[in-house]
C-alpha cells in the first residue's frame, strides 16, 4: 500500500491509540509527514519479506521529551544526513526503513523520512505501540545488538554508540540527549531485512491505518475516502481457497485485524498528578460510568504510559495491555498528560504483539518492569476473565 496525505490521517490516530497515552504528542511529527508527502509523495509500505534477505533496514526514532521534540522538529536535510552517516557505519546503502516505535509521535516520523529520503517504509516497528525505554523492544528480546546505534540532532552533531547492552545503551543515549538539548535522532538496533522479517512486530503500519479508520468512522458514521491506505496483497482481504500466507505475511494481516475494543464509557471524574523522588511521575485518572455505563468506576494509571485500568481491584487491561482514552466528541485519543476533568471518554484496550507476554517479554515490560506489583498474572493477550463484555469502538451499547 501507499500512504498519502489522507490515509495519513488515520495513520496518526492510529498511532496515537498505539502510544497508550504517550509516546510523544502526534501532532507535530503529523505535520512534519504531511508536509514531507506533499513535496515528496507518498509512501511505499512494504513487508520485510518482500526485500533481499540481506538489506539494511535503517531503524529510527526519536529521543527526549515531548515537549522540546514538539518545538525542535529537524528540518529538510536531517534525514539524508543521518542515513550517509549510517551507510558509512555500516558500508552499504540503507533500502528501507523502519520506525523504532510506531506508538506516538515516532510513527510519524519515520513516515516523514521515507518521504525524504524516497524509501521505502517496512510494514513493522520495533514495540508494537510505544514504551518509555529505548530497550524495551522486540529486538531487544530476539538479541539483537543495539550498536553500532548513530544519534545526532538537527544541526548535524553526531555519535555513535557501540559495544554496549540494551541497558548501557539506554543510559549512555539518555545522557548524549541531554548535552545535545534534550532531542536527538536515533537509529539503533540495526538490522537486516531478514532480520526485521523475522523480529519485528509485523503489520503495525497497517494495523494503525484501520484502527484510525474505525475511530473516524465511530465520529462520523462514514467511512471516508481511504482509496490510497487500502491493503492489498498479503494484509488485504482474502477469500476461499486462497494459498496459506507466509508467517511473515500472516502476522501482517493477524496485526490488522487486532483493533481496539471499547470497555466503558466514562466522565473524567478526577485526575491527580504526583512526582517521585526520581524524577517520574504518576497520573491517576477516575472515569465514572455514563450512559449504560452509569455506576460503574474505573482507576487508570499511568507512568510515561497508560500501565494499568483497575475496575473493584481487579485489572480490565494491564500493561503490555494498549490502554487509550478516547474523546467521545472528537474520536481523538487523549494523551495522559492531557487528560482533565469532565472530558467525556471511551477506555479502549487492546492487547500488543504475543511476544510481550511471553516471560521474556513480562520481565523487559510487564507489570513489575513499571512498578506494579501484586496485581496477578497479566490477562492473556489483554481478555481478563470474567471481565464485562468488550464492544468494538461506537458498537451500540
Amino acid at each position: 500500500m501507499h500512504l498519502d496525505a489522507g490515509a495519513l490521517t488515520d495513520f496518526a490516530r492510529g498511532c496515537a491509540v498505539l502510544g497508550s497515552g504517550g509516546g510523544g504528542a502526534v501532532a507535530a511529527t503529523f505535520a512534519v509527514a504531511e508536509y514531507a508527502i506533499e513535496e515528496c509523495g507518498p509512501v511505499r509500505v512494504v513487508s520485510p519479506a518482500t526485500l533481499d534477505a540481506d538489506a539494511l533496514v535503517m531503524p529510527l526514532s526519536t529521543l527526549g521529551t515531548s515537549a522540546v521534540a514538539a518545538e525542535r522538529i529537524g528540518g529538510r536535510g536531517e534525514p539524508a544526513r543521518l542515513r550517509d552517516y549510517v551507510e558509512r557505519v555500516h558500508g552499504r546503502p540503507v533500502a528501507a526503513v523502519m520506525s523504532g516505535e510506531i506508538g506516538g509521535l515516532n510513527g510519524c516520523l519515520a513516515v516523514a523520512w521515507a518521504a525524504r529520503l524516497g524509501l521505502p517504509l517496512l510494514d513493522a516497528d520495533s514495540m508494537g505501540r510505544a514504551f518509555p525505554r529505548m530497550d524495551q523492544n522486540v529486538l531487544e528480546l530476539a538479541g539483537v545488538r543495539p550498536g553500532p546505534a548513530v544519534l545526532a540532532d538537527e544541526r548535524g552533531r553526531t555519535l555513535v554508540v557501540d559495544r554496549v547492552d540494551g541497558v548501557h545503551y539506554e543510559l549512555l543515549a539518555r545522557a548524549a540527549v541531554d548535552v545535545l538539548g534534550g532531542r536527538a535522532i536515533a537509529s539503533d538496533y540495526p538490522l537486516t531485512a531478514g532480520q526485521a522479517a523475522a523480529h519485528a512486530v509485523q503489520g503495525t503500519v497497517t494495523q494503525a491505518v484501520c484502527i484510525g479508520r474505525r475511530l473516524a468512522e465511530t465520529v462520523d458514521g462514514s467511512s471516508g475516502t481511504h482509496s490510497a491506505a487500502t491493503p492489498t496483497g498479503p494484509a488485504g482481504p482474502r477469500g476461499p481457497g486462497a494459498p496459506p500466507m507466509s508467517p511473515t505475511h500472516q502476522a501482517r494481516s493477524d496485526a490488522a485485524s487486532r483493533l481496539p475494543v471499547s470497555r466503558l464509557t466514562a466522565k473524567v471524574s478526577s485526575v491527580q498528578r504526583m512526582t517521585h523522588a526520581d524524577g517520574g511521575g504518576t497520573i491517576e485518572v477516575l472515569l465514572e460510568g455514563i450512559d449504560t455505563d452509569t455506576g460503574r468506576l474505573v482507576l487508570v494509571e499511568a507512568r510515561s504510559e497508560f500501565v494499568v485500568a483497575l475496575e473493584d481491584g481487579r485489572p480490565l487491561a494491564l500493561v503490555p495491555d494498549v490502554i487509550a482514552l478516547v474523546d467521545v466528541a472528537t474520536g481523538e485519543p487523549v494523551p495522559a498528560e492531557e487528560v482533565r476533568y469532565g472530558l467525556r471518554v471511551r477506555l479502549l484496550t487492546l492487547p500488543s504483539a504475543p511476544v510481550w507476554y511471553t516471560p521474556e517479554g513480562l520481565r523487559l515490560a510487564g507489570p513489575e518492569a513499571f512498578g506494579l506489583h501484586g496485581l496477578g498474572a497479566v490477562p492473556h493477550h489483554g481478555s481478563a476473565a470474567g471481565n464485562p463484555p468488550a464492544r468494538t469502538p461506537g458498537a451500540a451499547a
